[in-house]
This record gives C-alpha cells, structure tokens and sequence, in this order.
C-alpha cells in the first residue's frame, strides 16, 4: 500500500485479515505453553510426593537403627 494514497476497504479487510492471523497465532501458541506448564506441574508434583516417601523412609531407617544400636550396645553408643 503506498502512504501517500487513502487506504481501500480491501486493504483495510487485508489489514484486519493479518490482524486477526497473528492474534490466532498468539492464542495458538498460548494454549501450548498453558499445556506444557500445566505438564510440568503434574511432574512436579509426582516428583515431590516421591521425594516425601524417600525422606520419610530414610527417616524411619535411623530411627531403627539408632534403637538397634541402643539395645545391642548395651544402652551405650560406642564409637
């Protein structure tokens, strides 16, 4: 479109039509990332919950042993 001259209808609907493309586009490429956060979220939480158990379970295992040396040891720690 030359800038010295009034713009048509058509090239107002040409321009809109763009427009209009790349707000789709934006909008498509939106919903991706809204997709993946929401993918990596899932992970993440798995992720977390399975870190739990593990803690809990390391947690669990010194507490056992420490009685066990308690009671084997006599009621004393040696080093």
């Amino acid at each position: 479109m030359n800038e010295n001259r009034t713009p048509t209808h058509s090239d107002i609907y040409l321009m809109l039509g763009r427009v209009e493309g790349k707000i789709d586009g934006f909008l498509a490429q939106s919903a991706r990332q809204e997709k993946q956060i929401e993918d990596l979220e899932d992970r993440t939480d798995r992720l977390e919950r399975s870190q739990t158990w593990v803690v809990g379970a390391a947690a669990g295992i010194g507490f056992v042993s420490s009685i066990l040396t308690f009671l084997f040891t006599g009621g004393f720690i040696v080093f």
